[in-house]
C-alpha cells in the first residue's frame, strides 16, 4: 500500500511539473507576442455576437480595393480634345425657358457663364473673314468709278430738210424720217481725250446708221459727207452737215474738237450754210 502511494504521489508530481512547464512555456510565448491572447479573444468575442473576424474583413477589404483597381485599368483614358471640352462646358448651366428652381421661373441661364468666351470667339471670326475675304466693290479692276466717267449727249436731225421739201432730191424722199429725228438725243460715256468725230463714228456704229466721211489724216481732219444716205447738196446747193456743241457751230473740224464731260453733241442738216438751224461760231479747246 505504501508502495503505490509513493508512486501516485510521483505520477502527481509529474503532472504538476508538466502543467508547470506548459504554462511557463505559454507564458514566455505571452511575452514575445503579447497581442496573441487579446487577438484571440477579440476573434472569440466577434464569433460569439455574430461578427466576422477581423482577418476575414481585412482580407475582403483588400479583395474589393483590388476591384476598384482593375475597374479604373479598364477605363478608357481621356484624350485631350475630350479634356478640353469638359473644360469649356464646366460651369456652364443651361436651363430650358420657362423651367422652375426653387420655386422661381427662369427665363435664360444659357448667357452666363459662356458669354465672354463666345463674344471673343466671334470676333475673332469677324477679323479673320475681314482679312480673308474684302468687303466687294462693284468697280472691276481697272474700270472707273462712276464719279470719274465722263459723259456728253449726242442726237442727229434733218428735220430742217421737212421746210425745203421742194428743194430735196426725189430719189431721197422716201428715207426722210416724218419727224426729222435720225437718232434721239442719248447719254453715252466718253474716255478723256476723245473728239467730236470719235464719239459719233462709235454711236452710229452701234445704232446701225450709215456714216461716210472724208478724212485728211496730214491735217488731222474729218469731213462728213453723209448720214443715213443723207449728202450735201441733196436738199440744194448750199446744202450739208453741220455739227454743234451746246448749241454753238465750231469753226473747225469734228476730229479736232476735245470733249468734256457734259457736252451736247448735235449733228443737223442744213439747207443754207447753218443759216436756217441757228449756228453760231464757237472755238473748242
Amino acid at each position: 500500500m505504501k508502495k503505490y502511494k509513493k508512486t501516485l504521489v510521483t505520477v502527481v508530481a509529474m503532472i504538476i511539473l508538466v502543467i508547470a512547464a506548459i504554462l511557463a512555456d505559454n507564458a514566455h510565448q505571452n511575452i514575445k507576442n503579447p497581442g496573441i491572447v487579446k487577438n484571440k479573444t477579440v476573434q472569440l468575442t466577434a464569433y460569439r455576437d455574430g461578427q466576422k473576424p477581423e482577418k476575414e474583413l481585412k482580407k475582403k477589404n483588400e479583395e474589393s480595393s483590388s476591384d476598384k483597381i482593375e475597374l479604373k485599368a479598364k477605363e478608357k483614358p481621356k484624350d485631350s480634345t475630350q479634356a478640353k471640352d469638359e473644360e469649356k462646358t464646366e460651369g456652364t448651366v443651361k436651363v430650358n425657358p420657362g423651367e422652375k428652381t426653387d420655386g422661381k421661373t427662369t427665363a435664360k441661364l444659357e448667357e452666363k457663364a459662356s458669354v465672354k468666351t463666345d463674344k471673343s470667339v466671334y470676333e475673332a471670326q469677324a477679323e479673320n473673314s475681314e482679312t480673308k475675304y474684302p468687303k466687294e466693290t462693284n468697280t472691276a479692276p481697272g474700270t472707273k468709278d462712276e464719279s470719274e466717267k465722263s459723259y456728253c449727249t449726242i442726237s442727229v436731225s434733218c428735220a430742217e430738210i421737212l421746210n425745203n421739201m421742194d428743194k430735196l432730191n426725189k430719189d431721197k424722199r422716201g428715207i426722210i424720217p416724218a419727224n426729222g429725228i435720225i437718232l434721239p438725243a442719248a447719254k453715252v460715256e466718253f474716255s478723256e481725250g476723245e473728239s467730236v468725230f470719235d464719239v459719233t463714228l462709235r454711236e452710229m456704229q452701234r445704232a446701225k446708221i450709215h456714216f461716210e466721211f472724208n478724212k485728211t489724216p496730214s491735217y488731222n481732219s474729218v469731213y462728213v459727207e453723209g448720214i443715213n444716205n443723207i449728202y450735201e447738196f441733196d436738199c440744194g446747193d448750199m446744202s450739208g452737215w453741220l455739227y454743234k456743241v451746246n448749241g454753238k457751230t465750231a469753226s473747225y473740224g469734228c476730229s479736232q474738237y476735245k470733249l468734256k464731260d457734259g457736252d451736247v453733241i448735235s449733228w443737223e442738216y442744213t439747207c443754207n450754210m447753218g443759216e436756217d438751224v441757228g449756228g453760231s461760231s464757237v472755238s473748242g479747246e
